[in-house]
Order: C-alpha cells, then structure tokens, then sequence
C-alpha cells in the first residue's frame, strides 16, 4: 500500500452550503471552514469530505450527454422513504433512472449544486471475495 484514501473533493459553487447539506445527510461536521474550501467528517480530526469553490461551475446533466456526473457518493439508508422525505426537505431534487425500476435498491437524487447522488437500501450485493495480493501487487497463494 502506497497510501490511504483521506477524503473525497467535489467542485461546487459554494463550498458552505453544499457542505452543511451534506452535514445535515451524514451527521458530519464542519472540520475546516475557507471561503472557497470546507471539509467536513464523521469526528473533530476527519476529513471524510471536502467541496472546493469553482467559478464557473457547470452541474452534470446526467443521464443526459452533456457534462457527465463523474462520481456519486452512495448512501445506505434503512428506510428509504423516511430519507426521500428528509433529502427532499434539506434541498435534494429526485432524478429517478430506469435502472431504479429494474434493481429496486437504490434511489438517484440531485444534491442543491446539481451533482447526483444515491440512496441505496436493501441487502448489499455480493460478489466474489477479491483475490489475495502481495504488497507489489501480484497475485498470492490462498
């Protein structure tokens, strides 16, 4: 291993406000407060989140070509009523795909700067154990 993974950025148009929102969906805080950088985590020294300032931000218009949504973040939910309900009311928009109909274990939405985003509930998928590999990244024995 050369690292671990310490938080994820999504580009916004205000930093703040997208960030409260997701304070609000996570039960996260805010860890580090600029004006055009904020990083929020589950504690007081995690950084599990950031959203940086971008001027001339243009919100992905998935699924429609255009600008692509380039990541999500997926959230487990127990109930996913109780959350389309709360997500809604903090500012979320639903964006339901076809792909919900055919699954029936998640729910797509827009976050307030436009970025997609999932509720995913149910028993999580399972697929094979991934297969054991040396620190130089080869293959090893099971």
């Amino acid at each position: 291993m050369i690292g671990h993974l310490e938080k994820t950025v999504i580009d916004c148009p205000d930093p703040q406000a997208l960030a409260a929102f997701y304070c609000a969906v996570l039960g996260m805080q805010i860890n580090q407060n600029l004006e055009d950088w904020t990083v929020i985590g589950l504690g007081p020294d995690r950084r599990d989140l950031a959203f940086q300032r971008v001027h001339d931000y243009s919100p992905p218009t998935w699924p429609q070509p255009g600008q692509p949504q380039q990541m999500h973040v997926d959230i487990r939910v127990s109930d996913p009523d109780i959350a389309e309900a709360a997500l809604l009311a903090l500012g979320a928009k639903r964006r339901p795909s076809a792909a919900e109909a055919i699954h029936g274990t998640f729910r797509t939405f827009l976050d307030p700067a436009g970025h997609p985003f999932c509720i995913v509930f149910g028993r999580p998928p399972r697929g094979p154990a991934p297969e054991p590999r040396a620190p130089d990244g080869a293959s090893t024995p099971a």
